[in-house]
């Protein structure tokens, strides 16, 4: 019987000599090293959509619920990266929040007066950003016709509960938005259908006949091609329990399950809180949320994930080399001004709701940035079953809780 690693290698090896996932060496992608931009392939796909519009619409209308006969594409109106409005006055989210839309297509049916606005959100391994599709549904619900979101992925799976579901749905006042979008609005689709069913036909039958038209989409095949092919194989290992210890090994050339892992276990951590009554004071997600986190006074701001407010009792999740909390009384520290009152987050915060004493000792600490590590908690926890990761979850935010409320002590 094979070990994990010859396992592994037998496996690559398999992946590596299969004709059906290998790249011509004049691949643009790989030329101009794209194959894992996920802008690029935002661009691409509009491209090719935009001048072959027909086929893709008669391709939506045989491959998903949605009905495009007699629609044709708005090219005025549709766009690449259309910037996403801001929710007014959500309590989530707040109003300074931006974004873009990776694709959004405009089809109208002049004969029948009727139009459906398309949001195209394109993942390639990242995780779902907080509300993202609810988003997108309301930035389109502004204008007047129907709004079928797509969610392109290399596996085709659903969005996540994140993208869809406000944590506040229950008490938000806002009526315009849709608070949460039923799974079945939300049309989920895989590069390995788009490739099959339509990118590969249009080598063949190309509308606009233009040579340049088709090498772009014949080097784009052979990239979604490999994607899906590798996409099997990793579904393979995940079935023989080699989860993350082949996700490790292949991490170079897939790219962003790391990203896709920590994305997904502190968006879990921010919806339990938010449901355990908490506010979300930041999110992480770029350079902006550090210099906030920095203009309120928290000495250790490029470190931190998110900031929780129990209360008025600030508590910042942290990722240095190690994953810690830290406490800030908002009414007592003038100008949010940082407590030194800190301590790790081990493997027990997630097993109790009980944790009675906070420590500095590092051992058994949890490593929050670098997830490479064999038995890494992050890891294992997200591979665990749905319920077992929610209880862990809950246990860990009752224990910020009552590090919040001062009734975890710290050694």
């Amino acid at each position: 019987m094979l070990n994990d690693n010859n396992y592994i290698e037998a496996l690559l090896e398999e992946f590596s000599t299969d004709g059906n996932t290998s790249i011509s060496p004049d691949n643009i992608f790989t030329i101009l090293d794209k194959e894992w931009d996920e802008r690029t392939h935002c661009r691409i796909l509009f491209f090719l959509i935009k001048y072959n519009s027909d086929s893709f619409a008669d391709f939506i209308s045989e491959n998903s619920k949605i009905d495009l006969h007699g629609y044709r594409l708005s090219p005025q109106e549709s766009r690449c990266e259309e910037p996403c409005r801001f929710i007014e006055n959500c309590k989530f989210f707040g109003r300074d929040k931006h974004g873009f839309i990776d694709i959004l297509l405009v089809w109208e049916n002049k004969t029948k007066g009727k139009r459906i606005y398309m949001p195209i959100e394109v993942k390639l391994g990242a995780g779902d950003q907080p509300l993202q599709l609810l988003r997108y549904y309301y930035h389109c619900s502004s204008h007047k016709g129907d709004v079928r979101p797509i969610y392109l992925t290399t596996s085709g799976k659903k969005a996540s509960k994140s993208s869809i579901v406000c944590p506040y749905e229950n008490e938000c006042d806002i009526n315009e938005c849709p608070k949460k979008l039923n799974e079945t609005v939300v049309t989920k689709k895989s590069f390995k259908v788009i490739y099959e069913n339509w990118l590969n036909k249009l080598t063949e039958n190309a509308e606009n006949d233009n040579p340049i038209s088709r090498e772009l989409i014949k080097h784009y095949c052979e990239i979604l091609q490999r994607w899906y092919k590798m996409g099997e194989y990793i579904y393979f290992i995940k079935e023989k329990k080699h989860r993350f210890i082949a996700a490790k090994n292949i991490y170079n050339s897939f790219g962003g399950m790391i990203e896709e892992i920590r994305q997904t276990f502190f968006n879990s951590i921010c919806e339990e809180a938010c449901a355990d009554g908490a506010d979300i004071e930041l999110r992480y997600e770029g350079r902006e949320q550090k210099k906030q986190a920095k203009n309120q006074g928290w000495s250790d701001s490029n470190n931190i994930e998110a900031i929780l407010n129990f209360d008025g009792v600030h508590i910042a999740i942290c990722v240095e080399t190690n994953l810690y909390c830290r406490r800030n009384n908002k009414k007592n520290a003038q100008n949010y001004k940082a407590l030194d009152e800190w301590c790790y987050i081990k493997k027990e915060w997630f097993e109790t709701s009980n944790i009675t004493n906070g420590t500095q000792e590092k051992p058994g600490v949890i490593d929050g940035k670098n997830l490479m590590d064999d038995g890494n908690y992050i890891v294992e926890w997200y591979y665990m079953d749905s319920q077992k990761r929610k209880e862990a979850i809950e246990h860990l935010v009752a224990n910020l809780k009552r590090y919040a409320q001062r009734d975890i002590n710290l050694e």
